[in-house]
Protein backbone atom coordinates (compact mmCIF):
# COMPACT_ATOMS: atom_id res chain seq x y z
CA UNK A 1 0.00 0.00 0.00
CA UNK A 2 2.78 2.59 1.31
CA UNK A 3 4.74 1.48 -2.34
CA UNK A 4 1.82 2.36 -4.46
CA UNK A 5 0.75 5.51 -2.59
CA UNK A 6 4.22 6.88 -3.14
CA UNK A 7 4.12 5.83 -6.65
CA UNK A 8 1.35 8.18 -6.84
CA UNK A 9 2.41 10.79 -5.26
CA UNK A 10 5.75 10.84 -7.61
CA UNK A 11 3.95 10.71 -10.58
CA UNK A 12 1.22 13.23 -10.14
CA UNK A 13 4.01 15.10 -8.83
CA UNK A 14 5.99 14.78 -11.88
CA UNK A 15 4.28 13.95 -14.47
CA UNK A 16 3.94 10.54 -16.84
CA UNK A 17 6.66 8.91 -18.55
CA UNK A 18 7.07 10.34 -22.39
CA UNK A 19 5.90 7.52 -25.03
CA UNK A 20 7.50 6.93 -28.63
CA UNK A 21 4.95 8.80 -30.29
CA UNK A 22 6.29 11.96 -28.78
CA UNK A 23 9.69 11.53 -30.25
CA UNK A 24 9.01 13.31 -34.23
CA UNK A 25 11.14 12.53 -37.20
CA UNK A 26 10.82 14.55 -40.32
CA UNK A 27 12.57 14.67 -43.10
CA UNK A 28 13.27 16.62 -46.37
CA UNK A 29 15.37 17.73 -49.26
CA UNK A 30 18.14 19.97 -48.62
CA UNK A 31 18.23 20.76 -52.46
CA UNK A 32 22.09 19.12 -52.37
CA UNK A 33 23.35 16.34 -54.96
CA UNK A 34 25.59 13.93 -54.35
CA UNK A 35 26.61 11.38 -57.35
CA UNK A 36 23.41 12.26 -58.58
CA UNK A 37 21.56 11.34 -54.97
CA UNK A 38 19.51 14.00 -53.43
CA UNK A 39 20.54 14.39 -49.62
CA UNK A 40 18.09 14.72 -47.24
CA UNK A 41 17.78 16.55 -43.45
CA UNK A 42 16.77 14.52 -40.72
CA UNK A 43 15.28 16.09 -37.46
CA UNK A 44 14.38 14.89 -34.71
CA UNK A 45 12.40 16.44 -31.79
CA UNK A 46 11.46 15.39 -28.79
CA UNK A 47 8.04 16.81 -28.12
CA UNK A 48 7.63 15.67 -24.52
CA UNK A 49 8.50 17.53 -21.19
CA UNK A 50 10.88 15.39 -19.98
CA UNK A 51 14.62 14.43 -21.81
CA UNK A 52 14.08 11.10 -23.26
CA UNK A 53 17.68 8.72 -24.06
CA UNK A 54 18.23 5.29 -25.75
CA UNK A 55 15.99 6.86 -28.39
CA UNK A 56 16.02 3.74 -31.26
CA UNK A 57 14.74 4.23 -35.14
CA UNK A 58 14.41 1.48 -37.41
CA UNK A 59 17.27 2.57 -40.20
CA UNK A 60 17.30 -0.69 -42.11
CA UNK A 61 20.83 -0.40 -42.48
CA UNK A 62 20.91 3.62 -43.34
CA UNK A 63 21.95 3.69 -46.79
CA UNK A 64 23.90 6.86 -47.63
CA UNK A 65 26.24 7.18 -50.46
CA UNK A 66 28.04 10.62 -48.17
CA UNK A 67 29.00 9.76 -44.45
CA UNK A 68 26.52 9.97 -41.93
CA UNK A 69 27.43 11.28 -38.06
CA UNK A 70 27.82 8.32 -36.10
CA UNK A 71 27.62 10.98 -32.74
CA UNK A 72 24.17 11.17 -34.01
CA UNK A 73 22.74 7.95 -35.63
CA UNK A 74 24.71 4.86 -35.18
CA UNK A 75 23.53 1.97 -36.39
CA UNK A 76 22.89 -1.22 -33.68
CA UNK A 77 22.15 -3.92 -35.89
CA UNK A 78 20.31 -4.33 -39.45
CA UNK A 79 17.05 -2.83 -38.89
CA UNK A 80 18.24 -0.78 -36.03
CA UNK A 81 20.13 2.72 -34.88
CA UNK A 82 20.19 4.31 -32.08
CA UNK A 83 20.57 9.12 -31.89
CA UNK A 84 22.64 10.65 -30.04
CA UNK A 85 24.65 7.67 -28.90
CA UNK A 86 21.66 7.01 -26.81
CA UNK A 87 22.12 10.33 -24.35
CA UNK A 88 19.16 12.19 -23.68
CA UNK A 89 17.44 14.52 -26.47
CA UNK A 90 15.92 17.29 -24.14
CA UNK A 91 12.37 18.65 -24.58
CA UNK A 92 12.21 20.90 -27.78
CA UNK A 93 15.35 20.51 -28.72
CA UNK A 94 16.38 18.56 -32.45
CA UNK A 95 18.91 15.96 -33.16
CA UNK A 96 19.95 16.45 -36.99
CA UNK A 97 21.49 14.19 -39.39
CA UNK A 98 21.91 14.64 -43.76
CA UNK A 99 22.20 11.25 -45.80
CA UNK A 100 22.35 11.06 -49.70
CA UNK A 101 20.28 8.31 -51.45
CA UNK A 102 18.05 7.74 -54.14
CA UNK A 103 15.04 8.00 -52.14
CA UNK A 104 14.17 8.81 -48.63
CA UNK A 105 14.13 6.50 -45.73
CA UNK A 106 11.71 5.54 -42.80
CA UNK A 107 12.94 6.38 -39.43
CA UNK A 108 10.39 5.16 -37.53
CA UNK A 109 11.00 5.16 -33.55
CA UNK A 110 11.22 1.49 -32.28
CA UNK A 111 11.67 2.95 -28.30
CA UNK A 112 12.93 5.35 -25.57
CA UNK A 113 13.64 5.91 -21.86
CA UNK A 114 12.33 8.82 -20.03
CA UNK A 115 15.27 10.30 -18.29
CA UNK A 116 12.78 11.47 -14.96
CA UNK A 117 11.01 7.27 -15.15
CA UNK A 118 14.20 6.53 -14.51
CA UNK A 119 15.37 9.06 -11.98
CA UNK A 120 11.79 7.98 -10.07
CA UNK A 121 12.21 4.77 -9.54
CA UNK A 122 15.72 5.63 -7.97
CA UNK A 123 14.43 8.02 -5.55
CA UNK A 124 10.99 5.37 -5.00
CA UNK A 125 13.56 2.30 -3.79
CA UNK A 126 15.42 4.94 -1.49
CA UNK A 127 12.50 6.34 0.00
CA UNK A 128 11.37 2.95 0.89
Amino acid sequence: MYRSNLHHVFWTAFGEPCKPSEIIVNQSKTGRVIEQKPEFQVTVTNKCSCPQFNVVVKCFGLSSIEPVDSNVIKKIDDVRCVLNNGKPIAPGLNVEFKYAWATPQDFPVGSCRTLVKRLLRYRMQLEL
